[in-house]
């Protein structure tokens, strides 16, 4: 299963709106590829700090899939994705600025580690 992160503006975007953000956790998206963040079709960045997503013109949310990747490590337990916004230029983060996505693993024959 996949995750989803959800970025709202207070108010629709007077044009394009590029939203910082950076990303950590024990979830590695390097080498051993537990996950790809996408904004529908396109991979997003997965850099600790400095990746943007665009708001679209007149558009108030924009949402970032967490695209768990083919992980058979069944040793590895619960892996976190942690995603903080950034200020930028033209907008203010508010308090709620980071969220969680948590990828579990899946035991052999497809089922759910636990049950």
């Amino acid at each position: 299963d996949w995750g989803q992160f959800a970025i709202t503006l207070s108010e629709p975007a007077p044009e394009n709106l590029r939203v910082g953000y950076g990303i950590s956790g024990k979830a590695d998206p390097g080498k051993k590829n537990d996950y790809l963040l996408k904004d529908g079709r396109k991979v997003l960045g997965d850099d600790r700090r400095n990746n943007t997503i665009v708001v679209g013109k007149g558009e108030r949310r924009v949402l970032i899939d967490v695209v768990p990747l083919g992980d058979r490590d069944y040793t590895e337990g619960d892996e976190e994705v942690i995603l903080r916004l950034e200020n930028g230029n033209g907008y203010i983060v508010g308090k709620h600025n980071k969220d969680t996505v948590t990828i579990e693993p899946y035991a052999p024959g497809g089922r759910r580690r636990g049950g």
